[in-house]
């Protein structure tokens, strides 16, 4: 039998008599039993099998769009939040949740400068774009960057920030006797300073990836973790986290399960540490899960047969629910990286892309339009992918409530 939008695909085999001279058809009783008895069988799988289309939802569906674009995270074009503009519509038309901001523009479409030009003109976008979800959505905006410190900063002395250290440079002040975690601690401050004043309330930092490859060509040699230590990646991260609570910033943990391995890129293509990914890598996240220092992770787009023979790491149940929520217990807010990096979009179509991350535990969906593709529709395609797959009975109810109240109890924190 094969089920099809709830509906059974059945071959009847009954015969039909003829009789030409009384143009009358006659069925033998044979073949009504067995008509009756397939009837029943069709009835018991409409009220057992899936649904499909006909899946009902406890929640309106009205209600439930107006609340998806809390589980989106953008990137944009523009300086400002100027109406017209496709983030103004995001954010007052599709109830958008958080944005993400960058200093340089890869797409060529920006016209310039992407988000950032200087101190000033980053205060006022910030402050329209958290007064245009106030007076719309009556919700604070996730307003964040990917503030590492070093290489990885979007405030920095080419828009009138001051430099910052890398959290490599920054680990080993850390451990170094002469200055310790007093001058680590006022690295980690600057950091959280400049965010604050600049009305960016979330750090997508610290990556607390292990350095257990040095050349890894998009963590080690861009100095970004703390150390080949897993204890020290910890200790470091924590007192990182601890400069930005001090300021009412929120913080996010990356890579998970571990990107520190990796040989290739992810924002290029597939990712497979397999070969090289140890257990070890879990420690920080183990260790600042305990010491309730977490409010965000962020999931790594790389393949891990340790975790999942199938799936990369953003799309896997088995990593995210399974591993990061089960076995770990972390029930906070989940954010995937970048799903338009070449490690996701070259295997998957978009809406797999979102049906994989969302039933695997993800609640944030990221798209930077930053890189190879931009897509001023991704708000308004992914809200209506995200409801066809709650039709079709792909996507429970129940698994977008949890992220809707995951991202609420988050925002709580909120100050500005």
């Amino acid at each position: 039998m094969v089920y099809d939008n709830g509906l059974i695909s059945t071959v009847i085999d009954f015969h039909i008599f003829v009789n030409k001279e009384e143009s009358k058809v006659k069925l033998d009783l044979k073949s009504v039993n067995r008509l009756v008895l397939c009837f029943l069988i069709w009835a018991i799988a409409i009220s057992c099998g899936p649904k499909g289309n006909n899946y009902k939802l406890k929640t309106s569906e009205t209600t439930l769009r107006a609340q998806l674009g809390q589980l989106i995270l953008l990137g944009f074009c523009g300086t400002t939040a100027s109406a017209g503009s496709h983030i103004y519509r995001d954010i007052t038309e599709y109830n958008l949740g958080s944005v993400v901001l960058f200093d340089v523009d890869l797409t060529g479409r920006c016209g310039g400068k992407r988000n950032i030009a200087n101190p000033t003109q980053l205060q006022r976008l910030t402050h329209d774009l958290q007064q245009l979800s106030l007076d719309n959505n009556k919700e604070r905006l996730i307003i964040s960057v990917d503030q590492e410190g070093g290489r990885v900063a979007r405030l920095n002395s080419s828009n009138g920030f001051a430099a910052t250290k890398s959290h490599e440079e920054a680990g080993l002040i850390f451990r170094d006797p002469a200055k310790g975690p007093r001058a680590f601690g006022e690295a980690a401050d600057l950091i959280a300073r400049q965010l604050r004043s600049s009305g960016i309330n979330t750090n997508l930092a610290p990556v607390v990836d292990v350095n257990t490859y040095s050349a890894n060509p998009i963590i080690g040699k861009w100095g970004r973790s703390f150390s080949s230590n897993p204890i020290e990646v910890y200790e470091e991260a924590a007192a990182f986290i601890n400069m930005h609570h001090d300021r009412n910033v929120i913080t996010t943990l990356k890579h998970f399960p571990g990107h520190g391995s990796s040989r290739n890129d992810s924002h290029l293509g597939v990712v497979d540490v397999s070969k090289y990914w140890r257990w070890t890598e879990l420690r920080p996240y183990e260790l600042l899960l305990e010491a309730q220092k977490v409010d965000m992770i962020m999931t790594a787009h790389i393949f891990n047969s340790a975790l999942d023979p199938d799936f990369p790491a953003t799309l896997s149940y088995d990593t995210i629910q399974g591993q990061l929520r089960d076995t770990m217990g972390f029930d906070g807010v989940v954010v995937a990286d970048d799903l338009q990096m070449g490690a996701i979009r070259n295997q998957y179509t978009l809406e797999q892309i979102v049906d994989y991350s969302l039933n695997a535990g993800v609640d944030i969906l990221s798209f930077a339009n930053n890189g190879s593709v931009y897509n001023s529709e991704i708000v308004p395609q992914t809200i209506d992918m995200i409801i066809n797959l709650l039709r079709n009975g792909r996507l429970s109810e129940e698994r977008i409530l949890e992220s809707l109240e995951r991202v609420k109890n988050l925002k709580s924190k909120l100050t500005y």
